[in-house]
């Protein structure tokens, strides 16, 4: 070999290993980063307390940040358990006031995984026979575009006269309507 052919050789090894380096710890980072699979969803709300669920692929630190306005200045710290390959966090909250609306933002393990204007929920009515009317939709399994149920009763909700006090909707349905469905929203 030739002295060319050399240098030539030795730069396309650590070319390679350089590249291979690199390759590796994007895949270690993939494989080693928090991601939420499944959006935020509301549980066991009362007039005073709610759980908020999420799922995630990893994570030790179940946290919510919320507030009555987009200040989320309190906190309140949960437990993460192992669902299947999943993990299910939960962070239940406590003493709230009745009549607010509170704005909140999820986080594993000191992540941001969700939060913005979308994600709020209020609170039981503080007068005392408060009326309230609500809508409620499951999982029906049918698309949420081009026509589906889902898609046809999210417009006859939203050109109601008067809107539901409270709305609930599993949330992944809400990626397309949130705009149509931003002033009943109250989960």
């Amino acid at each position: 070999m030739t002295f060319s052919t050399n240098i030539i050789l030795k730069l396309i090894t650590i070319l390679t290993c350089l590249f291979l380096a690199f390759n590796c710890k994007s895949s270690y980072n993939k494989r080693n980063t928090v991601n939420l699979i499944r959006q935020p969803y509301l549980q066991n709300a009362f007039k005073d307390s709610i759980s908020i669920l999420w799922i995630t692929n990893k994570g030790k630190k179940a946290i919510v940040k919320y507030g009555t306005s987009k200040v989320l200045d309190k906190v309140a710290h949960g437990f993460i358990t192992k669902d299947s390959l999943k993990l299910r966090n939960t962070v239940s909250i406590k003493g709230l006031d009745r009549g607010k609306k509170y704005y909140y933002a999820i986080y594993t393990d000191d992540k941001r995984l969700a939060s913005g204007e979308d994600y709020f929920f209020k609170t039981e009515s503080a007068e005392k026979n408060a009326s309230f009317s609500f809508y409620a939709m499951g999982d029906i399994g049918e698309p949420i575009n081009k026509g589906g149920f889902p898609e046809i009763t999210s417009w006859q909700i939203h050109n109601l006269k008067k809107h539901p006090d409270f709305t609930r909707l599993r949330r992944h349905h809400l990626s397309r309507w949130k705009k149509r469905f931003r002033r009943c929203l109250s989960f």
